[in-house]
Parts: structure tokens; C-alpha cells; sequence
């Protein structure tokens, strides 16, 4: 069922389905990774800084990465893995790994419960990895003035 999703998916263009069969690689490495090792040793790993503090609350990353981010969300859904804020940024992350990534945590009360996030921040800014928007959430770690 699932080589079927895959194959399905790759039967576009050909330089979108050599595009489809690289995202579709990272996302499998990086749940691999999350199932075996420790967050921070699997961000080191695929070249993704865990950052402390504030980060980047602009969105000029936005425009040049938009093409990846649907990728990983496509390649997810082919392979039935649930896309999770975590599993997105750390696959955006590796995959723009030249842009110098930033992995972020953060947390925020939302009608009286607490909501933790995931993001990847770059120089020129965020990226979005789920419907939460990063620029909400109070990053987690020692804060920056």
C-alpha cells in the first residue's frame, strides 16, 4: 500500500519525482532517527543547531524554501508517518542544511493548556512546520536580551 502511494507519486515530472524521492529519503532517515536516537544527537547528525533563546521572528525563509516544505509534507503523507511539528523541522532543517538551520522549542498556554512547538529558524527567518506558527510560542532555553 505504501510502495503504491509512492509510486503514485513519483509518476509526475521527472525532476519533481527525483525531487518527491529525496524528500521521501529524509523523512525516512529522520524517523529512523527519532526512533533510535536522542533529539539532539539526530540534529547533530543531519547538521541542525539546537538553538536557545529568542530566534528570528521574520519570514523571508518562507519564499526560497516553499517548494521543500511541500515535498516533506507530500512524502510524509506517502508514507503514512504523521507529520508532526518535530519530524517537519527537522527534515526542512537538513534539507536546507546550507542555509545554517536553527532548531527551536518553545511552549505557550493556549486556553488554559500548554502547547509545546518545534521550528527551524534561519538568518533570514522562520519556517512554518504545522498549523502553530512559531512566532507565538516563547522559545524555550536560556533567554536573550
Amino acid at each position: 500500500m505504501v510502495t503504491a502511494r509512492i509510486a503514485r507519486a513519483l509518476s509526475e515530472r521527472p525532476r519533481e519525482s527525483l525531487s518527491l524521492a529525496h524528500a521521501t529519503l529524509v523523512v525516512t532517515a529522520v524517523e529512523i532517527g527519532l526512533r533510535t536516537l536522542p533529539v539532539p544527537t539526530l540534529s547533530r547528525l543531519l547538521g541542525i543547531e539546537i538553538g536557545l533563546g529568542r530566534g528570528h521572528s521574520a519570514d523571508g525563509a518562507k519564499a526560497a524554501s516553499g517548494p521543500s516544505v511541500v515535498r516533506i509534507e507530500r512524502a510524509h503523507r506517502a508514507l503514512g508517518i504523521p507529520s508532526t511539528c518535530l519530524r517537519q523541522a527537522l527534515a526542512q532543517g537538513f534539507i536546507l542544511r546550507d542555509l545554517k538551520p536553527v532548531l527551536r522549542f518553545g511552549s505557550e498556554e493556549i486556553a488554559g493548556q500548554l502547547h509545546h512547538h518545534a521550528w527551524v529558524d534561519f538568518e533570514r527567518g522562520s519556517l512554518p512546520t504545522c498549523e502553530m506558527e512559531s512566532r507565538h510560542f516563547r522559545s524555550l532555553g536560556r533567554s536573550t536580551p
